[in-house]
């Protein structure tokens, strides 16, 4: 599943434009006039994410919603398969999943 953010296509849009993968950071670096291999390979600077996230907020950035094939993922389907998989899980007598908590 790629990760895809969400960009204004015009300052006051409110439609917005879908970027996927490294050609968000791109598009952000290019805005700011730095040509550069910014986020390369698999060893990336803490300082360099950090400049990136300040740009996506600069820049009015956010993570778009999570789909799969298509279709929105929504909180209730999420639910959905990990009941379908604590309870396969069961029936193979597996212990069950420690989920992390995401209110933090």
């Amino acid at each position: 599943m790629l990760q895809q953010r969400l960009a204004p296509s015009r300052p006051d849009a409110r439609h917005c434009v879908q970027l996927r993968g490294d050609g968000t950071s791109a598009a952000l670096l290019a805005m700011e006039g730095k040509f550069e291999d910014y986020t390369l390979g698999r060893n990336i600077e803490i300082e360099r994410v950090k400049e990136v996230y300040r740009l996506w907020k600069k820049h009015g950035l956010e993570l778009a919603r999570l789909r799969s094939f298509g279709v929105y993922v929504t909180d209730e389907m999420i639910a959905e398969k990990r009941r379908l998989a604590e309870e396969r899980r069961r029936q193979l007598g597996l212990p069950a999943e420690k989920v992390l908590d995401q209110s933090s």
